[in-house]
């Protein structure tokens, strides 16, 4: 479906060729980046600049001597231009050669806002050689520089607009000679055969000349081409010659630079929650805090301290000997508390414990019914722990009478550590209710490792000879 909104200025383009000469260009080298001379040409409508050592000192655009119109009137105008740099000395296999150029504009009228992105400017043009080309081959003896541009002008067409053309897409809104846009593509294929063309998908594109059926249209209308070249430098494996020539129905999306870049900008940052929120639950799940507010691990961890645990390895990895575990209170451990006189348990869902891994599956533990010391494989502890609260004999006696409380559920020892489960004991052994009283640990209470201790003194975790 077509239609067609129609423009109250819509008049036939016209061609012009003018010969431009710049004088006095001697020292190429001598000009700085952004120094121009003015061209010498036929009436005062357009004015023709030579910046023999760029324009700016943009990437791409410093080093490179260019040529730049101007329109000087007070409406807008779109046109779209040819210039050629004449060549005055054999550079060439002993030739002269020519170098040519093409660009396009919507000049600005008086008092009109520059807007470069949608190809509003006041001056436009295009590089072409090298600062020691331009010398070496086109300033003659006398110190001049010959150009002849040829110029198309034509004003704000009607745009034929497609239903096809989304509300994004900057060609409904009107995208004109001088523009840039922004290709957007759909699919993987569509990706490919748009990248043959040179138009890469996320790249900015100047637009520098609109045709259809060969003749210039101004306006991106259905069925034109588009002659464009990318706003900035690519990479070296993208780089092409400029312009390439992309049929207008060959992009499924073009979008301005603005729009893209507020799109790509909302993405990235519901990207980065996203990101955040994700990391927030997956570092909840994995890692976490925990406060030890027992005596029972002293001196490695004393009351009050801090431990970063993880969660991930419980599940995945086998207890190790001498290894400092968290875990659920099994059901023995829990039935050595009272219940609460409302019948709740003492035992939150979220209590962890924290001991030393002395035994493995298969070892054989052993208990000294005086000092409570465990045996291991027939190896007694060492006496490491010189901290006076660990060697308390009043706490001692205490233990003592839970070991002989009436308890079916107290362990005997001698015992062998089952499959899947281990033997702790925290290394304050006088202070600490462990699997001298409650039995051994089954592997599925187990729960997180700390990341690290805030005492790593060997001679305080050496558990057997």
């Amino acid at each position: 479906m077509l239609w067609w909104v129609p423009s109250v200025c819509a008049l036939v383009p016209r061609t012009r060729e003018l010969s431009v000469v710049f004088r006095n260009v001697v020292r190429v080298a001598d000009y700085k980046t952004g120094e121009c001379v003015v061209g010498e040409c036929e009436g005062e409508e357009w004015c023709v600049r030579l910046y023999p050592n760029g324009r700016r000192s943009r990437p791409g655009e410093r080093g490179r001597a260019g040529i730049f119109v101007e329109r000087r009137a007070q409406e807008r105008v779109a046109a779209t231009f040819v210039v050629s740099l004449l060549g005055q000395k054999k550079v060439l296999e002993g030739r002269k050669i020519d170098v040519e150029g093409r660009g396009g504009a919507q000049f600005v009228g008086e008092g009109e806002t520059v807007e470069p992105s949608l190809g509003r400017v006041t001056e436009a043009g295009c590089y072409l050689v090298v600062p020691r080309l331009l010398e070496a081959g086109f300033v003659d003896t006398n110190g001049n520089v010959r150009a002849r541009l040829n110029i198309t002008e034509g004003y704000k067409m009607g745009k034929l607009m497609s239903s096809n053309w989304t509300w994004l897409d900057a060609r409904r809104g009107g995208l004109h000679v001088g523009a840039q846009f922004v290709p957007v593509w759909r699919d993987l294929a569509e990706r490919r055969h748009l990248g043959a063309l040179g138009c890469y998908g996320g790249v900015d594109y100047q637009i520098e000349r609109i045709t259809r059926a060969g003749d210039d249209v101004f306006d991106c209308v259905e069925g034109s081409t588009l002659h464009v070249r990318p706003a900035y430098p690519l990479v070296r494996r993208l780089e092409r010659v400029w312009p390439v020539q992309i049929p207008e129905q060959r992009i499924s999306l073009a979008l301005r630079p603005r729009t893209y870049t507020a799109i790509f900008a909302a993405t990235s940052a519901f990207g980065a929650i996203l990101t955040l929120a994700f990391s927030a639950f997956l570092a909840a799940s994995v890692f976490s805090i925990a406060v030890v507010p027992t005596l029972s691990m002293v001196p490695a961890i004393r009351p009050g301290e801090v431990l970063v645990i993880e969660k991930l390895s419980a599940s995945r990895i086998p207890p190790r000997r001498n290894e400092v575990l968290l875990f659920s209170p099994p059901p023995a451990l829990r039935a050595l508390s009272p219940p609460k006189p409302s019948g709740r348990d003492l035992f939150l869902k979220r209590d962890l414990y924290v001991k030393r891994v002395v035994a493995l599956p298969g070892d054989k533990v052993d208990l000294d019914p005086v000092s409570l010391a465990v045996v291991v494989n027939s190896r007694r502890p060492r006496p490491d722990n010189q901290v006076p609260i660990c060697h308390d004999l009043q706490a001692r006696d205490l233990l003592t009478k839970l070991r002989s409380r009436d308890d079916a559920r107290v362990p005997n020892f001698p015992l062998i550590v089952p499959a899947g489960s281990v033997f702790v004991v925290g290394d304050c052994a006088d202070v600490s209710v462990d699997s001298r009283f409650w039995g051994p640990l089954s592997n599925d209470y187990v729960v997180a490792r700390p990341l690290f201790l805030p005492r790593r003194d060997p001679a305080d975790f050496s558990v057997l000879d």
